[in-house]
């Protein structure tokens, strides 16, 4: 009943922007987005780091705040110096049609609601600091219930904060702008918004990682 797309491309050739889908028992999925600060081979190495440790705290904790804590004490721990890594975990429940949402220091998910067309962030009011910053953080879950044709929107800085040749921000408020008349099956969706940022942008070089990932609940 569920349909997914995503998008990554570095702003160098490699980059510190980092995605995954993690199988969990019951039918759930755990969706991460993340962002490491900085750019380059620094943020890959960190963010590889990230993709096995985010996928061994996931699958051995069954609840989301928790799994998110024992990561950031474990990235918080490792001597990575100044870095540190927003990063947001949502698990899907397919069954249930719910999704619960953990937020450390990430910009907020966008929920479009099909019955009225709004959208609107969710996760941010208890959003916590971003991982490594603090070794001891408590993590707060946000639940949101999914009705037909509801999509969830991730997302990192390089989309928001991708610039024209004036230096002015593509923003969140275009963003919610486009989502609100975007196509309703997910892949144009991404496809559209990724045209309209580079629309944005024209000529101007991309100066940070893009990475979408989006899904949505079939009608």
């Amino acid at each position: 009943e569920y349909e997914f797309f995503d998008f990554y491309e570095s702003a160098q050739s490699v980059g510190g922007d980092y995605f995954d889908y993690i199988e969990l028992p019951g039918g759930k999925l755990a969706v991460t987005l993340g962002d490491v600060a900085g750019k380059g081979v620094p943020a890959a190495i960190l963010m590889a780091r990230l993709y096995a440790s985010a996928r061994y705290h996931v699958l051995s904790r069954n609840a989301a705040d928790k799994a998110l804590a024992e990561l950031n004490a474990e990235i918080a721990s490792s001597g990575v110096g100044l870095r540190f890594i927003t990063f947001i975990l949502a698990v899907l429940d397919p069954k249930k049609h719910t999704v619960s949402i953990v937020n450390a220091g990430h910009m907020a998910p966008l929920l479009r609601r099909t019955s009225d067309g709004t959208v609107k962030q969710v996760a941010q009011e208890k959003s916590g600091m971003p991982l490594g910053v603090m070794k001891t953080q408590t993590f707060h879950v946000e639940t949101i219930t999914l009705e037909k044709g509801d999509t969830l929107l991730m997302y990192t800085d390089g989309v928001t904060e991708a610039m024209d040749q004036k230096n002015r921000l593509y923003h969140r408020d275009r963003l919610v702008k486009y989502l609100k008349s975007a196509p309703e099956e997910v892949e144009p969706l991404v496809k559209g918004l990724l045209s309209d940022v580079e629309s944005f942008r024209k000529d101007s070089m991309q100066k940070d990682d893009m990475c979408v990932v989006c899904f949505r609940r079939k009608t």
